[in-house]
């Protein structure tokens, strides 16, 4: 939704082979104007996201954002592979206090995050803003991080991880 318009932001799907996003540039549903966000849903054999802007001021990101009173969209990525590094991120929030931030979810056989790469989610309001990932491997190198925020009276901001084999390494957290 446009800044200043009223109504529900369209749902962005995305059906490829292989997806990648490079140097600060970025997928997502969101809202600025009255109403809230669609949804974003990707699904890809092969999911890769690295690097920033030339100025380092935006990382490459997908994202479900409400930047208003409105709720966020659900952010879900179904991939074989997913490498997220260099300070890229896969996010979900609400940047006003009012509006709730959608839900992540993420299946995939790998999931990689390196060298600061993160899964996010940030929640103002609401039972929303969790992370679920489900994968046979993950693994977290590098200062890399899965970390939710919730803030006043939210009740989301759940991380829920099943996997086989899960991996921190080199000051990397959850």
């Amino acid at each position: 939704v446009e800044k200043g318009a009223t109504g529900k932001g369209g749902n962005l799907t995305i059906n490829t082979d292989r997806l990648r996003i490079f140097n600060g540039g970025q997928v997502s549903a969101s809202t600025f104007g009255n109403g809230d966000a669609g949804n974003l849903t990707v699904t890809a054999k092969n999911i890769e996201l690295s690097g920033t802007s030339a100025d380092k001021k935006i990382g490459s990101s997908l994202s479900a954002v409400s930047a208003n009173p409105f709720n966020a969209g659900f952010l879900s990525v179904n991939t074989d592979f997913l490498n997220v590094g260099d300070g890229a991120q896969i996010s979900v929030s609400s940047i006003d206090r009012l509006g709730g931030a959608g839900n992540l979810e993420i299946k995939a056989n790998s999931i990689f995050l390196d060298k600061g790469g993160s899964l996010r989610a940030e929640v103002n309001t609401g039972d929303r803003g969790n992370i679920k990932s489900d994968s046979s491997y993950i693994q977290l190198g590098r200062d890399s991080q899965i970390t939710t925020n919730a803030i006043g009276k939210a009740s989301g901001g759940n991380v829920t991880i099943v996997s086989n084999n899960l991996v921190l390494l080199e000051n990397s957290l959850i």
